[in-house]
């Protein structure tokens, strides 16, 4: 269904940008310890596969929490709720403001490498 999904959105907005947001972190409890359970990965490399196929864009949202810190990180921190899989609030911040930077680093990858248009239609 998610591949399908992709499918009918490419097809009605063939030349809209199109970003894929894998999942965040889910984490379990083994032996007293919070570690990440192994599923998030194997979700995210299918997410990003069919991002591809599809011509979309990917943000690894697994990878960049990851970057933050480990899952214990996160719950100490209450960036994610005692079930370790869904951001709090503040969590969902971090992600909005992880999303906007990584906006910002694309615009201006893209314009390092296209230029800003600005001079080019006689403005």
């Amino acid at each position: 269904r998610y591949r399908r999904s992709l499918e009918l959105l490419r097809v009605a907005r063939p030349t809209e940008p199109c970003l894929v947001i894998g999942p965040t972190e889910h984490g379990k409890k083994n032996r007293g310890r919070v570690t990440n359970d192994p599923l998030t990965a194997r979700m995210t490399r299918w997410q990003r596969k069919l991002a591809v196929e599809a011509g979309c864009a990917f943000f690894d949202a697994s990878a960049w929490m990851a970057e933050v810190g480990d899952m214990n990180h996160w719950v100490k921190r209450k960036l994610v709720w005692l079930d370790m899989a869904h951001l709090t609030p503040g969590g969902q911040s971090k992600l909005g403001h992880a999303l906007y930077r990584a906006h910002l680093k694309g615009l201006a990858s893209f314009m390092q490498r296209k230029g800003d248009g600005i001079g080019r239609s006689g403005l």
